[in-house]
């Protein structure tokens, strides 16, 4: 091949390159978009968190005084279904929810719940850690199916 040819090859190459790379660098930038979006789809929630969630939000939980379930049993709660929700009364969900409660049993005649592998009587205190600190609460009620704690003047019944 002589140099004039080559020279004029290498020049419409050079050309055809130069066209095409506009088409391929807009095809970069659409798919750089493309996972861009996926990728704020995807971690929307970690970046931006949502609000965080109340006692009353856990359906876990026992609900607040004047539940159904409360209002059904009598004499085991002392709270009124107006009252409102207090910080000791949220406390007091949780750490009940952390309770393991196995059934009961009859030693010499005095019935008593298992509560977290020990039998325990009415008015027992049990010592529970919650956020790092011992909490105290007292057993104040129990009967087949339903158990109910206190913890400063608040208490709190649960289904087991």
């Amino acid at each position: 091949m002589n140099p004039r040819t080559l020279i004029v090859l290498a020049l419409v190459f050079t050309a055809t390159a130069r066209a095409a790379a506009p088409a391929a660098e807009s095809g970069l930038a659409r798919r750089y978009a493309e996972v861009r979006s996926r990728i704020e789809a995807l971690f929307q929630h970690r970046d931006t968190p949502s609000p965080e969630l109340s006692v009353l939000d856990n359906p876990f939980l026992v609900g607040p005084p004047g539940d159904a379930l409360l209002s059904t049993v009598s004499g085991l709660t002392s709270e009124s279904p107006t009252a409102a929700v207090t910080p000791t009364f949220s406390r007091l969900q949780q750490i009940a929810a952390t309770l393991r409660i196995t059934g009961l049993v009859r030693i010499g005649g005095v019935s008593q719940i298992v509560v977290n592998s020990t039998p325990r009587k009415v008015g027992e205190v049990i010592s529970v850690m919650s956020q790092g600190s011992p909490v105290f609460i007292r057993l104040t009620a129990f009967e087949p199916g339903l158990v109910t704690f206190a913890l400063d003047g608040e208490s709190v019944t649960i289904r087991y």
